[in-house]
């Protein structure tokens, strides 16, 4: 699952993970309708960015999915600051992608998010 509120990163990503042999579901702009959705669909690993559209954060989102969803996640930030960091390294099976990031990357973080090993943000 994608949650992203920039249009052309969504359709960016959706063309590298179905490129990688997996189903995307509907993707979200908000930390609200990302719940909506990992509710319904049950999603194996999320890919998250850390600033939506909406009142939730992606790291508040993550905290109020996990109360009922415990996908690995993959967040997506150009923020390099340490207390983003911070925050995502205290989610378990929790990692991120640091905006630019390639197609290659895209592929290793969900491969080792889906239990081929998981980085923390200071890697």
């Amino acid at each position: 699952m994608i949650v992203e509120d920039e249009a052309l990163s969504v359709m960016s990503l959706r063309i590298v993970l179905r490129n990688l042999g997996y189903d995307v579901v509907e993707p979200a702009s908000s930390g609200e309708k990302a719940l909506e959705i990992v509710e319904r669909e049950k999603p194996d690993v999320v890919l998250m960015d850390v600033l939506l559209s909406g009142e939730l954060t992606g790291i508040e989102t993550v905290v109020r999915m996990r109360q009922r969803h415990d996908a690995p996640v993959i967040f997506m930030t150009g923020y390099r600051d340490e207390e983003t960091t911070r925050s995502i390294d205290r989610i378990e099976r929790a990692t991120c992608l640091f905006k630019p990031f390639t197609a290659d990357d895209v592929a290793r973080a969900v491969n080792e998010a889906l239990g081929r090993g998981v980085l923390d943000c200071g890697s």
